[in-house]
């Protein structure tokens, strides 16, 4: 998850978005999907969690990145 909080501030971002969990998830480019949804997955139960201290906080919705 530390490569997902870089990537948050790299984007000047205070709060997780689906948009953004969406960007950070589709990379590396060429790659399997699968990669991409468990990427995905991984920050779904992050923003779960912080979600509880921060009512901003998006969670990505499932299907999203089906594989």
């Amino acid at each position: 998850m530390l490569d997902f909080v870089t990537f948050m501030e790299r984007h000047n971002a205070s709060y997780i978005t689906s948009a953004l969990a969406l960007d950070w998830a589709q990379q590396p480019v060429g790659v399997l999907p699968v990669y991409w949804a468990q990427r995905l997955g991984f920050v779904r139960g992050f923003a779960r969690h912080h979600s509880a201290t921060d009512q901003r906080t998006e969670i990505p919705p499932f299907g999203l990145l089906p594989f």
